[in-house]
């Protein structure tokens, strides 16, 4: 429920911001990242979950834009692809790794992490 309520704040977030105001005539695109080896047995039941939400987002909340999801099974993504936003659900080190990737280039990260004795 938590997760849910979340995705549906930043995913309206993102297509009433003005920072994308070509939202209104493209949808948006944000990368999903799973990493399979990070949640390992879980990976088919959170990636289904993220689905359903994202679908049940396009038909009741954005319905006159839209967001493109794709979605990602490891860390290792190019980041310089027209995103408007990352997703990722990964270890420490490969959310930092996506964040100083993404942060050049504007793109919003949220990300679900373990806890890291060494931050950086």
């Amino acid at each position: 429920m938590r997760l849910e309520v979340f995705w549906w704040i930043v995913l309206v977030k993102i297509v009433k911001c003005d920072n994308f105001p070509s939202l209104l005539t493209a949808n948006a695109s944000i990368a999903i990242v799973i990493d399979r080896q990070f949640v390992g047995d879980e990976h088919d039941t959170i990636k289904f979950e993220i689905e359903k939400f994202v679908d049940y987002v396009k038909r009741e909340v954005l319905k006159s834009g839209g967001v493109n999801a794709f979605y990602f099974s490891w860390a290792a993504i190019n980041v310089k692809r027209d995103f408007s936003a990352i997703l990722s659900i990964t270890s420490c080190e490969d959310t930092w790794r996506l964040f100083r990737a993404a942060d050049p280039e504007n793109i919003l990260h949220m990300a679900v992490t373990g806890r890291s004795l060494n931050p950086h």
